[in-house]
């Protein structure tokens, strides 16, 4: 109902206004109004265009708190909770106690550990260029209190199944297989500079894979040892790595385990010392006959004459033997053995110690 106005007449008396009664009905007509809205069960309130609920506060001046809802396109119910407490905006500070947040969307989230706190974790996403689909990160179920593990931080993980790793710098004590035994035992050496160095190969018929030492030191041993009186078993036909010799001059025994004599005249070579139990095998493949001397280097020859300086091995066409070294630690003889040998003049007619 719109506001009834009471006729008052343009002069007192003069008869032109609303007469009692009719004065008396508008006022009635806007108190039901007033009363109706006063001790209904909703009150509605009319924006008049300047705002819609305005509050003074405790000094009257140019400040006051208006509540103004706005343009409704639907009916919305605000509901006030049973409980006293403060009013949260949406761009006031404020700190929420015991609230249950449904379907969030955060924003760079801080997390502090205490109200006051000044050092926080944030978590912040990648940016919008790299933010190309929306991601769930799922938490598992849990059956305790547990720990996160961050990219950086040093943890511990317990009964991890790890698919596809790329590992650097990993720190192993052993492995176990798949039914939880020990499979291999990482053994630290103290200060150790040398380690072993795994090669992988390529090709679809033939390849090679490669097992090696390597470190800071210029010569690494690789020793392979059996358990007490077990054998170290090849389950493989195997081969020595070769050197070919066709100049004069030219030095033995170097890396190589067999070396051929691939000369077709007369070959003069020279032989290093070697390391303790190294074995060489040396073939004459070709027409040429060699002779071997050890170089001026090396401190032992061929024995049973391996204290002559002029001590030397000749082998004609299709000759070849095999040596073990020994540097004799001050006993016996040093230097180059030739397997197999049954007098100081060698092996058939074919290698003599000269």
């Amino acid at each position: 109902m719109a506001k009834q106005t009471i006729n008052l007449g343009t002069t007192a008396n003069d008869n032109t206004g609303d007469t009692l009664r009719a004065a008396g009905t508008k006022i009635n007509a806007n108190f039901d109004e007033l009363y109706a809205q006063a001790f209904a069960e909703k009150v509605r309130l009319f924006d008049s265009g300047v705002g819609g609920i305005e509050f003074e506060g405790a000094s009257a001046n140019a400040f006051e708190t208006q509540l103004i809802p706005t343009e409704p396109t639907q009916d919305n119910v605000i509901t006030l909770p049973d409980s006293t407490g403060t009013v949260v905006l949406q761009s006031t500070t404020d700190t929420l106690y015991n609230k249950t947040i449904v379907d969030p969307a955060l924003v760079h989230p801080d997390i502090y550990d205490s109200v006051g706190a000044t050092n926080f974790y944030a978590f912040v996403p990648p940016t919008a260029e790299g933010m190309t689909k929306s991601i769930n990160l799922n938490i598992p179920t849990l059956t305790d209190s547990d720990t996160l593990v961050t990219n950086t931080s040093t943890s511990t993980l317990t009964n991890k199944t790890i698919n596809y790793p790329t590992v650097h710098d990993l720190t192993v004590n052993r492995l176990l297989d798949s039914n939880g035994a020990v499979s291999m035992d990482f053994i630290a050496t103290s200060s150790a500079v040398n380690h072993f160095r795994f090669t992988n190969g390529a090709g679809a018929s033939t390849s090679e894979i490669i097992m090696e030492p390597t470190g800071t030191a210029a010569n690494v041993d690789l020793t392979i040892r059996a358990k007490g009186t077990g054998t170290v078993n090849l389950d493989a036909s195997f081969s020595f790595k070769d050197s070919n010799y066709d100049l004069a001059n030219m030095t033995l025994p170097g890396t190589a385990g067999v070396h051929y004599l691939n000369a077709t005249s007369s070959l003069a070579l020279l032989i290093d010392d070697g390391e303790r139990g190294q074995v060489i095998q040396v073939a004459n493949v070709n027409n040429g006959t060699v002779n071997i001397t050890k170089s001026a280097g090396a401190t032992y020859g061929f024995t049973p004459q391996g204290d002559s300086a002029n001590a030397k091995v000749y082998i004609a066409p299709g000759g070849g033997f095999t040596a073990v070294y020994s540097p004799g630690d001050g006993t016996g003889k040093q230097g180059w053995f030739i397997l197999g040998c049954d007098s100081d003049k060698g092996i058939g007619d074919r290698v003599h110690i000269i």
